[in-house]
């Protein structure tokens, strides 16, 4: 992510955004993950899972975006 953002503000390439995002989605995903599996039990494994199918699909939706987005 912090690659990305050094990219982006050398080259000011506005589909970069959509790839910062993808990368910050993906590692609020993994802390999220990590602190309710390991540390804490926080979230129901029900909501967990949901929360995660449906972060996956958004990365997936916002790398799609920052490849072919004009």
């Amino acid at each position: 992510m912090a690659m990305t953002i050094t990219a982006y503000r050398n080259t000011n390439v506005r589909k970069m955004r959509y790839i910062i995002g993808a990368f910050g989605l993906f590692a609020f995903l993994a802390s999220v993950n990590l602190v309710d599996a390991q540390i804490i039990d926080i979230i129901p494994d029900e909501i967990r899972y949901t929360l995660i199918s449906s972060s996956i699909f958004t990365i997936l939706i916002l790398l799609f975006f920052g490849i072919i987005r004009k």
